[in-house]
């Protein structure tokens, strides 16, 4: 197994790592938890970024690592994502509509790898994985700095971030399966 996919592995491990210290902090609520929660998340962030850096420069790409890679966003993402619907950040709708979608891409990869075709990220899905990484910030920093912003604020600034996301997620999707059709002559 080539670095790449290390890396990708090491980044599904820290999802749990941040739902417990997640889940310290809202027992506690001690600032203390809320360093590590960032030192980790920001830790994911980047590993996303070096994983598919260190794939292509180190001429690791593979079909595993196509498939892997999405599967490590979907883990990173869902626990963050249920953290924060946890505490009352993340709205129920937005948790369901990435969570429906998140499983519906992993049925369409299934069906896809099945007719031998194993599909990388899309341009959507890139803009969708940015939207999530600032919705996943907006709702971390709601958290860590509540009295930064007057709440009527944060709550209308989150709103609209989970919102443009979740449509992002949505037009993704389709793009994605607009794709599958294409890729398997809509004989699926």
């Amino acid at each position: 197994m080539g670095l790449a996919n290390r890396i990708t592995f090491f980044r599904i491990a820290l999802a749990p790592v941040f739902a417990g210290l997640f889940s310290a902090w809202a027992t506690w609520r001690e600032p203390f938890w809320l360093v590590l929660i960032w030192f980790v998340f920001l830790v994911s962030e980047l590993t996303d970024i070096l994983d598919g850096w260190v794939a292509r420069k180190m001429g690791q790409t593979s079909d595993l690592g196509k498939l892997l890679d999405p599967f490590s966003d979907v883990i990173s993402r869902l626990t963050i994502f249920v953290c924060l619907l946890l505490v009352g950040i993340a709205p129920l709708w937005f948790f369901l509509v990435v969570l429906y979608r998140e499983l519906s891409m992993t049925f369409l990869r299934l069906l896809m790898v099945q007719k031998g075709v194993v599909q990388g990220a899309s341009s959507g899905g890139k803009a969708k994985a940015w939207l999530y990484f600032f919705a996943s910030l907006g709702g971390l920093a709601m958290i860590t700095w509540p009295s930064l912003v007057a709440p009527e604020v944060s709550f209308w600034v989150l709103s609209a971030l989970f919102t443009v996301a979740a449509l992002q997620s949505l037009l993704s999707f389709l793009q994605y399966y607009r794709n599958y059709r294409r890729l398997v002559g809509g004989n699926g």
